[in-house]
């Protein structure tokens, strides 16, 4: 059954009496585009991360096939036969994840995946921040190559100059106007490589937003909100913005099992990496949403009707990435598992790389930058390149002691109340309790089994987005002669797996968190 809205129209008018109301009334009777109800069907995708594959469902003891672009194409045709008026949208982030985002398509980075999309006949999505992980350039080259625009409003040169073609579209659905307005987190600088971003300014999401949907109520029946800014980011949008109606969002991966309502306005959410497409059912009269509905759909494969146009650029790409990424490197004989807030064996063993190939005193390294847990089995180039998807470069630095027992803390403090993602590490060793105040107590700390002096200076190794772009986040010092080693990490896993031929070890216990 489906739910009613309960909201202000976008135009409310006062008591007024005999001819002049009925003046007014005819008037807007003239303007409104929609005297009767209007249904509209929105299939929505988010953070896909270059996932166009389908994979085991490892939740369920069955271990199904489910997602992927197969599976999508399965459902976008099924429920286009069953609606009149449908729009397919994106809330960014569908590149990083797979070396599908590397593969060059018609001289594109991740061209394929949008030649899949244009199959599918997406209407719209916004970009993501992973979406520029590659360059600038390739960005345009995306957008250049896509049948549907790429919409972002907050994104600009310094000069002003919107950095996409457009922030905003009008869409005819059927009956219905329906205004897109695309946005980005305001926290871009904190999760981007600098130089992806050079040249580049982000504006208030919600000026910008406001502006762009007050201009475009008059004009359409629906605004939609393309968001990559995160759940929170969107509640907080929606309990003060006017005049949009439904929030599509992305970026914290967050699976919106049923519209939430802030305010006047619907927020939606997939979830990430095409497990799962949301569909969103809306009833629109006089220019807002009167009933609606909306769930999230599991894409199994199984039962699932080919689409053959989409199954044979899937297998195609497929193909060309099995050419390089095939290799069997080694063998995995305990499960790599990852942790944002705590130490993980996953982290141990790249941390350990990057020590090895700086030949630092310590390494450490984003949790955030590890994307894949693996079971244990082989271990082809194809899941080395899934963990490590970014192009990012071991860097060797220098640091006092005392500098790095002020990263410690903030490490510490991290885990302890997980604030913030932590780093990996190797060559250090730590134990700590959180106190009664909010803050954490360093109880130990050493370098190769000795204890930091504060005055000593320490050679740490790292990748390029910790070192050079967001070295205030992680290290929360301005690291010293910072030399580039011209190492891809992916590049020097791949070999440390040749070399070691079997791997697998439990978390090493380098951070023990006590009891206070």
């Amino acid at each position: 059954m489906a739910n009613q809205l309960k909201k202000k129209g976008k135009m409310s008018f006062g008591p007024i009496a005999g001819g002049i109301l009925m003046g007014l009334l005819l008037a807007v009777a003239i303007s409104t585009l929609t005297s009767q109800a209007q249904e509209i069907t929105i299939l929505h995708t988010n953070d896909i991360h270059g996932s166009y594959l389908s994979r085991e469902a490892d939740w369920r003891d069955d271990r199904p096939l489910v997602g992927g672009m197969e599976a999508l194409a399965g459902e976008v045709r099924a429920t286009r036969a069953d609606v009149e008026n449908l729009l397919l949208l994106d809330g960014g982030d569908v590149m990083t994840g797979h070396p599908i985002c590397d593969l060059v398509v018609d001289d594109v980075h991740g061209g394929g995946l949008i030649k899949i999309m244009n199959a599918l006949q997406y209407d719209a999505m916004t970009l993501g921040n992973h979406d520029l992980d590659i360059s600038q350039e390739n960005v345009h080259g995306l957008e250049a190559l896509a049948d549907f625009p790429f919409l972002c409003c907050n994104l600009v040169y310094e000069d002003g100059r919107g950095f996409l073609g457009k922030a905003c579209v009008i869409k005819r659905v059927g009956k219905l106007r329906v205004g897109i307005i695309g946005v980005i987190t305001e926290f871009l600088a904190g999760v981007v490589q600098k130089k992806n971003i050079e040249g580049l300014k982000i504006l208030d999401p919600l000026e910008q937003v406001q502006a762009l949907a007050d201009s475009l109520d008059s004009e359409t029946d629906l605004i939609i909100l393309l968001s990559h800014m995160g759940v929170e980011a969107d509640r907080e949008l929606a309990a003060k913005i006017k005049n949009v109606d439904v929030i599509v969002g992305g970026h914290s991966h967050t699976r919106i099992k049923e519209p939430e309502v802030v305010g006047d306005v619907l927020i939606v959410q997939a979830g990430g990496r095409l497990t799962q497409v949301g569909r969103l059912d809306l009833t629109v009269k006089h220019d807002r949403v009167v009933a609606y509905k909306g769930r999230l759909i599991d894409l199994w494969i199984e039962g699932m009707e080919p689409q053959e146009d989409i199954r044979r650029m899937v297998q195609g790409y497929e193909e060309a990435i099995g050419e390089t990424f095939g290799e069997v490197l080694g063998e995995l004989k305990v499960a790599w598992t990852r942790d944002h807030y705590s130490e993980s064996n996953l982290g141990d063993w790249v941390s350990d790389i990057l020590r090895v190939a700086g030949a630092g005193d310590f390494a450490v390294m984003n949790s955030g930058g590890l994307r894949k847990d693996m079971p244990p089995g082989p271990i082809h180039r194809l899941d080395i390149y899934e963990i490590l998807p970014f192009d990012n470069e071991a860097c060797r630095f220098t640091c006092t002691g005392e500098e790095l027992m002020t990263m410690i803390r903030h490490n510490a403090q991290g885990q302890a109340f997980q604030t913030s993602g932590i780093l990996q590490v190797s060559g250090l060793s730590y134990s700590f309790r959180s106190t009664a105040d909010g803050g954490v107590e360093i109880i130990n700390a050493m370098v190769n089994g000795k204890p930091i002096k504060p005055k000593q200076t320490y050679t740490g190794i790292s990748v390029d987005f910790v070192v050079i772009s967001q070295a205030e986040n992680y290290l929360r010092f301005k690291p010293s002669n910072v030399v580039n080693l011209g190492y891809k990490l992916n590049e020097l896993a791949v070999q440390a797996v040749r070399d070691a031929g079997i791997l697998g070890e439990d978390v090493q216990g380098r951070m023990q968190q006590l009891t206070p």
